[in-house]
């Protein structure tokens, strides 16, 4: 039983993760909610553990407590099969990602591990007017709501959803990562 906030938190948690984890497994569409940065780990994690063919991120920037949660989930990713999966991700504020040790193992030690910036010339553009979200296989999705950076910077609530079977919203998704990949270049 628990006995203070700490507690309760970690059993909200592993109760959310149960809730992803028997949804993302079946066929059918299904909305699920995100409020936190909590979640929104939970969410990519099994976006990642589902993928087969690819996981693309379009992101503010990608701080590093986020990173450390889904790096053995990405990792795994690249690894499946002959191929791997491949991952691509944008980011239009780059400061996280530059100096990460993570970051760069992956891009050193994978090809299929792909990171873009949104070119400085539109970034102001973009920033504030295009939802971050991470989309797989043409069918699974999270996407937020628009915020402010510093709200996932800050642990603040962040709200999106996420669905592990929605052809339609995936494939508009994945057709908007294409665009902004055509608008970035690489970090390193």
């Amino acid at each position: 039983m628990p006995n203070d906030m700490t507690d309760d938190l970690k059993l909200m948690t592993e109760e959310y993760e149960y809730m992803v984890n028997l949804f993302s497994g079946m066929d059918i569409s299904l909305e699920i909610p995100n409020r936190h940065i909590g979640h929104a780990a939970i969410l990519t994690k099994y976006i990642f553990d589902k993928a087969t063919k690819y996981v693309y991120i379009f992101s503010g920037g990608l701080p590093e407590i986020f990173i450390k949660e889904v790096k053995d989930n990405i990792q795994n990713a690249l690894n499946k099969g002959e191929k791997g999966v491949e991952v691509k991700i944008i980011v239009s504020d780059p400061a996280y990602c530059e100096n990460s040790d993570i970051i760069q193992e992956l891009i050193l030690l994978n090809k299929n591990f792909h990171i873009h910036k949104i070119k400085e010339s539109i970034r102001v553009e973009i920033e504030g007017s295009i939802n971050h979200f991470c989309v797989s296989d043409s069918k699974m999705f999270r996407l937020e709501e628009i915020h402010p950076e510093q709200d996932f910077a800050q642990n603040r609530a962040i709200k999106a959803k996420a669905n592990y079977n929605d052809p339609e919203i995936a494939k508009t998704l994945t057709n908007k990562f294409n665009e902004l990949w055509l608008l970035s270049e690489p970090i390193l």
